[in-house]
């Protein structure tokens, strides 16, 4: 896969971290979509044809322990 020509999903609950990886991949990648909600990866994955998906795992407010 060559990123300059990949479509790149990040999903993050934390809208600075979605908005920094954007920032630092709007010029290394086609195109970069991002969303808060994990519960609408399905929806995206079945409208958009992407390469590469950055998943935060621990979507539980307020715990940082990475178990989740």
């Amino acid at each position: 896969m060559i990123l300059k020509k990949a479509t790149v999903l990040v999903v993050d609950d934390d809208t600075d971290v979605l908005t920094a990886v954007k920032l630092l991949l709007k010029t290394e990648a086609a195109e970069v979509i991002t969303e808060k909600n994990p519960e609408n990866l399905n929806w995206l994955l079945q409208r958009n044809q992407v390469d590469l998906v950055l998943l935060d795992m621990n979507f539980n407010s307020a715990i940082n322990t990475g178990n989740e």
